[in-house]
Parts: C-alpha cells; sequence; structure tokens
C-alpha cells in the first residue's frame, strides 16, 4: 500500500507540474489514464479480506477514491478550458480576430492552468493528509 500511496503522490505531482507549464492536453490524457488504471486497480482488490488486513483495505480503498476524484477534476476542468476555447474560436467575426484571439488564449489559457494546478495541489494535500492515521489514545481502566 506504500508504494501505491507514493505513486498516486507523484502522479499528482506530474499532473500539477503539466498544468502549470500550461500542457492542458498533456495533464488531461495523464489524468484520464491514472484514473482509468486507478479504477482497474480498485476492482481487482475488491475481495474480502480477515483480520487487521480489513482496515487496511478501508484505508486503500478512501485512498484509491481521493485519488480518483483528484485525476476527475484535474480532467474535467482541463476539459472545460478546451471547451471555452472552441467556444471562444467559433465567436471569432473574421481573419482579423486571430491575432486577439491567440493573445486572449495564451494569457487565459496559462491562467486558468495555474489555477487547476493550484486546486490539484490541495486535492493532493488532502489526499496525504488521509493517508494520516489519527493517533490512538491509550485506554484507561
Amino acid at each position: 500500500m506504500h508504494s501505491m500511496f507514493i505513486g498516486y503522490l507523484v502522479v499528482a505531482a506530474i499532473i500539477v507540474k503539466t498544468s502549470l507549464m500550461g500542457l492542458g492536453g498533456m495533464s488531461l490524457a495523464i489524468a484520464s489514464v491514472a484514473y482509468l488504471l486507478n479504477r482497474l486497480w480498485m476492482r481487482s482488490r475488491a475481495r474480502p479480506f480477515r483480520g487487521k488486513q480489513v482496515s487496511n483495505q478501508a484505508q486503500t480503498s478512501v485512498l484509491g477514491s481521493k485519488f480518483a476524484q483528484l485525476c476527475l477534476t484535474a480532467a474535467l476542468l482541463h476539459l472545460a478550458v478546451y471547451l471555452g476555447l472552441v467556444v471562444k474560436l467559433l465567436m471569432m467575426d473574421g481573419l482579423e480576430d486571430i491575432p486577439a484571439f491567440l493573445l486572449s488564449h495564451l494569457v487565459l489559457h496559462h491562467v486558468l492552468c495555474a489555477l487547476i494546478g493550484g486546486i490539484v495541489t490541495l486535492m493532493a494535500i488532502r489526499l496525504y493528509l488521509a493517508r494520516r492515521e489519527p493517533p490512538s489514545l491509550p485506554r484507561i481502566g
């Protein structure tokens, strides 16, 4: 489980980095593939365990669902940015609008990708905090 958690954080860091670089298409592809692979892995692990392994399976399930939410959020936000780009492209009146379209796309795209990177970073922090087990209190009496 420990190696899977590190994999979750590495993929989240890659999604954040590609988003911050303005590579929305690559971030979209990475998030989509990671989501699908995580879903396949979670389905293969959905078998009953006994004893102490039940708590490990529950924690793995929580981490897997939080990672799936992270990937799905990143993919959907990048899709929304590209949908906005297409809508803006369809609203052009003529060739004289192309320079303004390119300039506004560059600025707006990088700002939105940076915002998506920030959101994914906060979700990765939430994923990290979900892994930490609450401290056990000693029993009195």
